[in-house]
């Protein structure tokens, strides 16, 4: 699961926000006194990658995209910056967060976001008094002129980047052989891939010796799952296959 996650279009300043820059300047669209905005200019100036502050409105935070940089690498940076601010949110216990920027790439907006949304990743699905874990963000609202096919790759990859780390969580003894290759079925289900699971008679047809040679420490019968995705509008005719 990852947090609701809202496209506006043009560029919000409800709080809590979190704002990218290219300059040492805020920009004109949010309100600050002239005492915030001299501390957010000195911060940034002084060599700070963000500025976090709080005011009367909820907190606001400012983060410098770097300069001089190959793309991939700003916005690689831009990943990290989300990491590190992501550790102060937890703390401030809000449940919403708008991310905007002025005069970016909107490659930025949406690597910062990802990184955001990422690092808010928890595994709780165990853990039974609620009440002691602190609040994250339940929605993010990104405020900028993205493409609604950009947004749903940012969605689509987040969910998928937590679900892979939900399995990799599990305790062993949750998601045996049979477990996985359901919660596989399941994902493809959702989201229209193919699933073809290969029993224990099957594997030892194909003389896969290897992995029964593997599960022959375990009381559990092996499972092979084979996913296949053919997009209607494939960029290639060569297969690309992953074996893990």
């Amino acid at each position: 699961m990852i947090p609701e996650l809202i496209l506006t279009p043009g560029k919000e300043h409800n709080r809590p926000l979190i704002c990218l820059v290219n300059t040492f300047d805020v920009p004109d669209f949010i309100e600050l006194q002239d005492y915030e905005k001299e501390l957010v200019v000195s911060t940034l100036k002084e060599g700070g990658d963000s500025c976090f502050l709080y005011t009367k409105n909820g907190y606001l935070a400012f983060v410098r995209v770097a300069h001089g940089l190959p793309l991939y690498l700003t916005n690689e940076g831009l990943r990290k910056a989300a990491s590190k601010l992501a550790e102060k949110i937890r703390d401030t216990g809000s449940t919403e967060v708008t991310i905007t920027g002025s005069e970016i790439d909107h490659s930025m907006i949406l690597s910062f976001a990802e990184g955001f949304v990422l690092s808010l990743y928890r595994f709780d699905k165990y853990i039974t008094v609620r009440d002691k874990i602190k609040r994250l963000p339940e929605t993010i609202t990104v405020s900028y002129d993205i493409s609604s096919d950009d947004f749903e790759w940012l969605k689509r990859s987040c969910e998928a980047v937590n679900a892979a780390r939900d399995m990799i969580n599990e305790p062993s003894g949750k998601l045996n052989a049979k477990a996985f290759a359901d919660a596989v079925r399941h994902l493809g289900n959702e989201a229209g891939f193919s699933t073809e699971i290969f029993d224990e008679n099957r594997i030892a047809a194909l003389k896969m010796g290897g992995l029964l040679g593997i599960n022959s420490g375990s009381i559990d019968p092996p499972g092979f799952c084979v996913l296949e995705h053919k997009p209607a509008n494939a960029v290639n005719s060569n297969p690309l296959v992953l074996i893990g």
